[in-house]
């Protein structure tokens, strides 16, 4: 069941459209459900004041502790199998941190490199998200909602939005829409955010600073680094089967549910570093 705590609204949702962005903080709470945890149920937060967002997942801790399970099964000398299994859950690390006075997302993401997953920043520009308002709405619990659609690095998203809290807000990196994202999914159903409680104004327990790993790469390096996954991986198992193995036909299907994004396009876009 979601709740509210929406302290400036004294049950006037009218009264809201003086306040702006920068006047007020908050708490937007998301029961996340993603194929890259296996679609069960997570709840992640953003929290935000003045220029500054952050969503995470505040039931995991920041962990190191990445695990590698490898098993090879070989039906025939041409035919081979091998699973694999590497690094944390996503809601482990994953932080959103946007600052709109200067423009930029800057994210914890991991990456596949010298047998291991590493752990770093990405850092990009705010940008704006195309979206497409079709005008079609449905209320959401106590507001009205509007629907809008986007294309986001592989993913084609369906959002409903709310003018009735007119603040850029929403889950992970979403953005760009004015007033609230209260629901945000893709076709496919394999990313999906939906609110499920909204604390405005509220006392943060936390300062929104941006997040820490030992490396930052722009995201264009990032991105670079995920593309040449096929290429480590099949270096890494060469090294675990026995030596004179030919695994120059192995092909590798990296599953699309290892993260939110699937691919990444830079022609139209500008990386603040």
């Amino acid at each position: 069941m979601r709740k509210f705590k929406l302290l400036l609204f004294i049950g006037l949702l009218g009264l809201w459209a003086p306040v702006s962005f920068g006047q007020t903080t908050g708490k937007v709470y998301y029961t996340s459900i993603l194929e890259s945890e296996n679609f069960k149920e997570i709840i992640g937060v953003t929290i935000f004041k003045g220029d500054f967002s952050s969503f995470y997942f505040p039931n995991f801790s920041q962990k190191s502790s990445n695990t590698e399970e490898t098993s090879v099964t070989q039906k025939d000398p041409f035919n081979m199998r091998i699973k694999i299994k590497l690094g944390d859950p996503l809601s482990s690390y994953m932080n959103v941190f946007i600052d709109r006075k200067k423009h930029k997302i800057i994210s914890r993401e991991q990456y596949f490199a010298d047998g291991d997953m590493q752990n770093c920043l990405t850092v990009e520009s705010l940008g704006p998200m195309e979206w497409e308002i079709t005008g079609e709405k449905k209320t959401i619990d106590a507001f009205e909602a509007i629907k809008a659609r986007t294309d986001f690095r592989g993913r084609s998203y369906t959002a409903w939005f709310t003018t009735d809290i007119p603040i850029d807000i929403g889950p992970w990196k979403f953005h760009g829409l004015p007033g609230l994202i209260l629901e945000v999914y893709d076709e496919e159903k394999g990313v999906k955010f939906y609110m499920s409680e909204i604390q405005i104004p509220v006392e943060l327990d936390k300062k929104i600073v941006p997040p820490s790993a030992p490396e930052q790469l722009t995201i264009q390096e990032y991105a670079s680094l995920e593309q040449n996954f096929e290429k480590e991986f099949i270096e890494m198992i060469q090294s675990k089967l026995p030596r004179g193995t030919n695994v120059g036909n192995i092909k590798v299907q990296k599953g699309q549910s290892r993260g939110i994004e699937r691919e990444f396009n830079f022609a139209d876009s500008k990386t603040n570093e």
